[in-house]
């Protein structure tokens, strides 16, 4: 339709003024190949994958979890292909932060009354690297500030044109880092060895399927949270696995094993008396039904080895004459069929 109707208006002007028509003529000739050599935006072709890195990161994220988009332009790609639940910020990185010059005003938005730090557990930071790089060529947010800070607890997701890293928060004040489960009946006094403390759990659904605690569809991920206290100075590296079985108690080869934050800090580094945050995600994909999760504790490669556990949870004792190589959580996860 539009070539005809150009067609229409030239030869409009040739009946009437050809002279007019001889020029419009031209200039449409004109345009039309300077076209055929600048026919893209941007001089070099880029292309990011931001659909599936959103949809990546949709089935991550958690009720307490936070976006930060770098740089903060991009949020728009970020807004029309990430869908979390209500309760997940996203936020765009004022740019005249971004430096790390006026770190006065950097910490007072990130950890302030009202800063976006607050109350959050964890931010997920999607970078586009090189809009970011030539924003902040030093990186400093998230290379000093973050890496200072915080624990990266995943590696980096990495797609076209895209980077996802994961961070938790340590004890900011103000903040509810205060390492307690978010149900007083997920509360557990439980040693593995004389060397670590699990004091609590939490089992969460993705955020954006609004389940409460403790259910799960099928096809999406199990959000599992450990809070750990070190209890002695030992420079072992633990593993810890994390399988689900079914009501039997068989495992469904759901399992889970890998050094707390995915080795980015390892048991062997905690202080003593420090309590560090233990996040583990189990894609689901078993039959909808009543499951339950087993945690072992074992040094680093020695899957032979595992640290006895005893202690208390939920009111049930175990003795250390009877401790256990293994720790079934009394919480049931209840699967329940997908959309």
């Amino acid at each position: 339709a539009y070539y005809l109707l150009a067609a229409w208006g030239l030869v409009w002007l040739a009946r009437r003024a050809w002279p007019v028509g001889l020029v419009a003529g031209g200039a449409a000739l004109t345009f039309a190949i300077i076209a055929l050599f600048s026919f893209n935006y941007a001089e070099a072709p880029q292309k990011e994958d931001w659909r599936e890195a959103m949809r990546w990161l949709d089935g991550q994220i958690r009720p307490g979890d936070e976006v930060i988009v770098l740089p903060g332009y991009a949020q728009s790609a970020v807004d029309y292909y990430l869908k979390p639940g209500t309760d997940t910020p996203v936020f765009a990185f004022p740019q005249h932060l971004l430096d790390g010059k006026a770190l006065r005003d950097l910490e007072s938005y990130l950890l302030a009354e009202n800063g976006i730090l607050r109350d959050r557990e964890r931010v997920w930071i999607i970078v586009s690297p090189e809009r970011y790089a030539s924003e902040d060529p030093t990186q400093y947010l998230r290379k000093t500030w973050f890496d200072y800070n915080t624990w990266m607890f995943q590696d980096p997701k990495v797609f076209l044109g895209v980077t996802i890293y994961g961070y938790s928060f340590k004890q900011f004040p103000g903040t509810n880092a205060d390492f307690y489960p978010r149900s007083r009946d997920a509360r557990t006094n439980l040693k593995f060895g004389d060397t670590l403390l699990l004091e609590g759990y939490d089992i969460l659904p993705d955020a954006a399927t609004n389940l409460p605690a403790g259910q799960v569809r099928y096809d999406s991920n199990l959000h599992l949270t450990l809070y750990w206290r070190k209890l002695i100075p030992d420079t072992t590296d633990y593993t810890v696995q994390v399988r689900l079985l079914d009501s039997a108690g068989q495992d469904t080869n759901t399992n889970y094993a890998a050094q707390p934050h995915f080795g980015y800090y390892p048991t062997g580094r905690w202080k003593t008396g420090e309590a560090v945050r233990d996040y583990r995600d189990l894609y689901i994909h078993v039959p909808p039904g009543q499951y339950q999760l087993e945690i072992t504790v074992f040094p680093k490669d020695q899957p032979q080895s595992p640290l006895a556990v005893y202690g208390t949870q939920k009111g049930q004792k175990i003795e250390p004459e009877t401790a256990q190589p293994a720790l079934r959580l009394t919480a049931p996860v209840t699967i329940i069929a997908a959309r």
